[in-house]
């Protein structure tokens, strides 16, 4: 049989052996004694925070007149009226985050297409400059030798150094050119089927070597780029800013990419 030793009183006792309880009766509290020598309030008045096992550092007082303790009570209110905010802000974070995938996947997207830009403006100004020195080379050996409408596919005009080499005007060209006549070019008039094949527009050039004939094409709808007044200066303008975007669209993605994070929650009275 285990005896209990009672003691009365007014305040907290003392001390108290273990297993003795003591009652204020004034206050209307119940205080035992501990095996470690501590006295525990049992009932009445407030918790302190002594009292309460491995009670994290981060709770807030909720009293701010009672430093030293928490009104237990109050603290469900608040975890209570909290509870609709806690909502929102799960939602607020969860279209936040669908906001980041999004921007990922456009920066995805951006860095991709200012690659593939880059590459094609690479690959265009190797072979622009080629053209350019093809050209040139071609330039620096011709002769002017008249008019050729592919719609009759004659000569419409002729100059005397394309006589001289056998050309006529209104002659019907044939595919078949001499080494003589190797130089001379002719400029077509309208657009048509030149006699090679080609399809010409007015303005390009029909040119003799040492066999057949070659087509040029400096008409309207095919230009080159020194044609067009400050294109090469906005072609260089756009590969730098296709630099610069990606380097961006790379900072960009450092921002967005913030990792994973595991937490635990906290435990809160039931």
């Amino acid at each position: 049989m285990t005896t209990i030793k009672l003691r009365r009183g007014t305040g907290v006792p003392d001390s108290l052996e273990y297993g003795e309880v003591a009652v204020d009766t004034t206050s209307k509290i119940m205080y035992a004694g501990a095996a470690n020598g501590d006295i525990v309030e049992l009932s009445g008045g407030d918790v302190d925070w002594e009292q309460i096992v491995n009670l994290p550092n981060w709770i807030i007082e909720i009293d701010p007149n009672k430093p030293d303790s928490i009104n237990i009570a109050e603290l469900e209110k608040q975890v209570e009226s909290n509870t609709e905010e806690i909502g929102k802000l799960q939602t607020d974070v969860g279209q936040l985050w669908s906001a980041v995938h999004e921007v990922s996947t456009l920066a995805t997207a951006a860095l991709k297409k200012a690659e593939e830009n880059a590459e094609l403006i690479a690959k265009n100004a190797e072979e622009i400059e080629a053209l350019r020195t093809e050209i040139g080379a071609i330039e620096s050996g011709l002769t002017f030798g008249g008019v050729y409408s592919p719609a009759s596919g004659q000569i419409t005009n002729v100059d005397q150094y394309a006589v001289d080499r056998g050309f006529s005007e209104n002659m019907t060209l044939t595919n078949s050119t001499t080494a003589a006549q190797q130089g001379i070019y002719f400029i077509v008039s309208v657009a048509g089927t030149a006699v090679n094949g080609d399809e010409v527009k007015a303005g390009d050039w029909l040119i003799a070597n040492a066999m057949s004939w070659v087509v040029v094409n400096y008409g309207y709808e095919t230009i080159t780029i020194d044609q067009v007044a400050g294109l090469a200066k906005e072609l260089q303008n756009l590969h730098d800013a296709d630099d610069a975007l990606d380097g961006r669209v790379s900072a960009l993605e450092a921002e967005i990419d913030g990792g994973t994070y595991t937490g635990t929650p906290p435990n809160f009275r039931s």
